[in-house]
């Protein structure tokens, strides 16, 4: 269920960065050169967090976001 929701979540993170760009490129007097860029540069960065986040860390084989994802959603769902 959780990798769900983490997907269904990127899913709607990714989706919504083209309708907003008009605003964005009005509000902060853009080019459409610069926000091309501006969505470029943001798949860069999901990508880069994707990659960081499948790497194994230590002897310990533990994923860098592994034990942050576990305090979360012990955090979330705490009775």
């Amino acid at each position: 269920m959780g990798s769900d929701v983490m997907v269904a979540l990127l899913t709607l993170q990714v989706t919504l960065i083209g309708p907003i760009m008009p605003f964005l490129r009005a509000e902060m007097g853009l080019s459409y050169s610069e926000g091309a860029l501006h969505t470029s540069v943001f798949a860069i960065g999901m990508m880069a967090a994707g990659l960081y986040a499948a790497l194994p860390r230590g002897n310990s084989g533990v994923r860098p976001l592994s034990v942050y994802r576990r305090w979360v959603w012990q955090w979330a769902f705490r009775s």
